[in-house]
Formats: C-alpha cells, sequence, structure tokens
C-alpha cells in the first residue's frame, strides 16, 4: 500500500466540499486531516451532511481538525493541500500556501485579475525541490474529452481545420452567478474567467496551440437588465411567491428547502460570515453578462469560435472539431463522442463511460493525476503556466469586447509572467 498523504483543504465551500469523495476514493491511504475555512460553523456543518451521505466515513470526519487561516497548520499537518477558496483568496493565499511545503492544487482558474495572477508567478519562485504544484483543469480528464483528443491525436480526422465549442446553462445554472459572489467581478473575474477558463485551457489543450489572437462579443440578454422587477435579495424580496429565481422557492423538496434554510436563513443559520447567495438575478449593479462570444486565431493557425450562454432551456456542453479527414463531437449531456469521416459514409459512436462522481468522472481523473505527481514523481501535466494564458485569453477577450476590435493574447501573459509558454 501507497504511504499515507495528509491533505488539507483551503476553502470548504461547494467546490471543496466536492472533491472529498475523489481524494478519498482515489487512495485508501489518503486521508484528510485538516479544513481551513474561516467560517467554522459551515465547513463543521458540511462535513457532517456529506459523512451521513457516506463521502468520508463518519470515524475520519470525527477526527478531521478546522481552522480558519493556514497559519494555524501545524509543521507536517499536511503532505497535500488543496486551493478551493474563490479566485480572489486563493491567489491571494498562494505564497502562503507555497511556505508549508506541501504540495499544492490550485483549482482553476488562476485569479481573479492579473495583479493576482502576478503575485501567484512571484510565489513559484519560492516553490521547493519536489514540490508539486498542479492546475486543476479538470475538463481534461472528463472521460468523453479523454477519448476525442485520442481520436485527435491519431489522425483519424485528419489535420485539424476548425473548432466550435459551445457552453449552455440552463436558465437555473446561469442565474446562480448572479446570485452568488460571482455577481462581484472584482472576486471572481466574470464569467470569462470563472466559468471559462477551463474550456479556454481545453480548446488549447486538444488543438495543441496556444491562442494569438481574439475578438469577443458580450451582452446582457437576460439577467442583470434592471428594470422595475429588480429588488436587492430574495429573502427580503416583496415578490418571491411569483418569481422563479427565489432562492428557497426553487429547491426542489421540502428536504432540500429545509437544508437550505439551515445553512442560509434565519437567526439559527450555520453561516457566520454574512454571506447569503440570495442576490437577485435581475440586479443591474454587476458586470457579469450572461451572453459571450469569442473568436480565437491560434499560433499554428487553426480557427475557433466559443459561445457561453447562461439562458438555455437545457445545460450542456458541444465540441465539435472538423478535420480535412472528417470530424469529432462531443456531447457532454449525452456523455457521447461521434467520429465522421469527411463524405460521413461512417460514423461512429465511442462507447465512453463517465464517471459517477462530481463533473462526470473528471474530478476523479484530474485528482487522481495530482496525487500520481506527488507519489510518482513526475511533472504535472497542468501547471501555472497554464492556468496564465487561460486567465490571460479571459482578460484578453474582455479588452477585446470593450475595444471593438482582435486583441493579441501574449503581451497579457508576458505582463503577468515573462517567458510562459
Amino acid at each position: 500500500m501507497d504511504a499515507e498523504l495528509k491533505v488539507g483543504i483551503l476553502g470548504f465551500g461547494s467546490r471543496g466540499v466536492s472533491f472529498v469523495a475523489p481524494v478519498l476514493d482515489n487512495n485508501l491511504a489518503n486521508r484528510i486531516t485538516v479544513i481551513i475555512d474561516p467560517d467554522l460553523s459551515r465547513s463543521k456543518y458540511y462535513l457532517d451532511m456529506i459523512a451521513g451521505q457516506g463521502q468520508i466515513p463518519r470515524d475520519e470526519a470525527e477526527k478531521v481538525r478546522f481552522v480558519r487561516s493556514l497559519d494555524e497548520l501545524e509543521p507536517g499537518e499536511v503532505d497535500a493541500l488543496f486551493l478551493t477558496a474563490n479566485e480572489r483568496v486563493r491567489s491571494r493565499l498562494f505564497e502562503e500556501a507555497v511556505a508549508t511545503g506541501a504540495h499544492l492544487y490550485m483549482e482553476k482558474g488562476l485569479a481573479a485579475d492579473a495583479e493576482g495572477a502576478r503575485r501567484v508567478v512571484a510565489a513559484m519562485e519560492k516553490v521547493r525541490p519536489g514540490q508539486q504544484v498542479f492546475m486543476g483543469f479538470n475538463l481534461r480528464h472528463y472521460p468523453p474529452l479523454v477519448a476525442a483528443r485520442q481520436v485527435l491525436d491519431s489522425g483519424r480526422i485528419g489535420r485539424p481545420l476548425f473548432l466550435q465549442y459551445t457552453e449552455m446553462l440552463d436558465y437555473r445554472h446561469g442565474g446562480s452567478f448572479y446570485m452568488r459572489f460571482h455577481r462581484d467581478v472584482r472576486n471572481s473575474g466574470g464569467m470569462l474567467v470563472t466559468k471559462s477558463c477551463h474550456d479556454f485551457d481545453l480548446m488549447g489543450h486538444l488543438v495543441r496551440s496556444r491562442p494569438e489572437r481574439v475578438f469577443c462579443a458580450q451582452h446582457k440578454r437576460l439577467f442583470g437588465r434592471g428594470g422595475p422587477e429588480a429588488r436587492q435579495n430574495c429573502s427580503t424580496c416583496d415578490r418571491t411567491h411569483e418569481c422563479d429565481w427565489d432562492r428557497l422557492r426553487n429547491q426542489p423538496t421540502r428536504a432540500a428547502k429545509r437544508k437550505y434554510a439551515r445553512e442560509w436563513l434565519g437567526p439559527d443559520r450555520v453561516t457566520t460570515d454574512g454571506y447569503n447567495l440570495d442576490f437577485c438575478v435581475w440586479r443591474d449593479d454587476t458586470e457579469v453578462r450572461d451572453l459571450s462570444q469569442v473568436l480565437f486565431q491560434y499560433e499554428n493557425g487553426l480557427p475557433a469560435t466559443y459561445t457561453q450562454v447562461l439562458f438555455a432551456p437545457r445545460g450542456n456542453r458541444v465540441i465539435q472539431i472538423m478535420g480535412d479527414a472528417g470530424s469529432v463531437v462531443c456531447d457532454e449531456k449525452e456523455r457521447s463522442v461521434v467520429v465522421t469521416d469527411r463524405w460521413n459514409t461512417r460514423v461512429d459512436t465511442l462507447a465512453v463511460r463517465a464517471g459517477p462522481d462530481g463533473h462526470g468522472g473528471s474530478d476523479t481523473g484530474v485528482v487522481r493525476a495530482f496525487f500520481e505527481c506527488i507519489r510518482r514523481g513526475i511533472a504535472p501535466e497542468s501547471t501555472i503556466a497554464d492556468g496564465v494564458w487561460a486567465l490571460a485569453t479571459a482578460l484578453t477577450a474582455y479588452q477585446s469586447a470593450a475595444s471593438e476590435r482582435w486583441e493579441r493574447v501574449r503581451p497579457v501573459v508576458e505582463s503577468i509572467g515573462p517567458g510562459l509558454e
């Protein structure tokens, strides 16, 4: 059996919670020893909840220590640390995390802005020999997309000529970004950072190239437009009885409603930091856009398009790559990979079994890759440099939307960390 690895999780919101099962299921020798989050009450509540669901054995959950900050860690308390707080927080604490000596899993996106990314790049100078720093782009490990990459590498569709990428979030999922901390782009970096960064990384990963330049247009088509129906919060709204986006009303069951109220509402709620994820989706005091369209020109000459829409009836992610000998299409909802030859005379649907855990098995895959780096001493396949390029792509897209012209990506990368490839 492998030697035990003691694991810490920094930031125990929804993303931090989602890593508990993949961390423990990847290797019996993994053990979560500490959770770092300033809201101890909510953290303890979440761990108790998922222990009840069987994601962590109850006896192991009882041994987990809860602390508010990294400086409360004891020497040697963690061998590996997952940085899953929001983009602004984890980039601010990255240097302190490096100083622990633990192997680091940096959740995407890298930071909320260029200044946060510069802090991360500067802190990389202090990484110790043998200390792994892994950039967590889980889409690279989604089984159907792994299969699509293998089709491309096999040469079956010939030379790639064009990539078309569409990400559709259903109304509730898309609207939720206007109700949570993401609506303040100082925390999240906006949708092209907090949501699209791993799409941008995946596109380059599939076509094996960096983006040279981008052209972007963004719109507010449904959410965040203001108007007479806008209020401040769901919990103080006088129209919740007729609003499909009321956070309490749209919980699907009575049990879900009680859980939501226990977490966020009332004087006995478990949340102690004052945060409540019930901002009105109609408020216009946000820079978040619900429709983004980006044109790409890659350094290898390949053109591509990316569309993100937050108000689709059915959420999905569809990626199509056309080559001079055929095409490959990955449909996330169907969990399918369809390969077609040039003349449409042969169409193969590859049988790809997605995993049962979060994000269709991609969380298990990316966590496994991180632990393989640690245990085998191999270089991470996704690095901080990849994180910089994904962030720089998003920031350049914002520049383009403002300037209404094509903008080059590499100058933004160079402004963050010169020489990053």
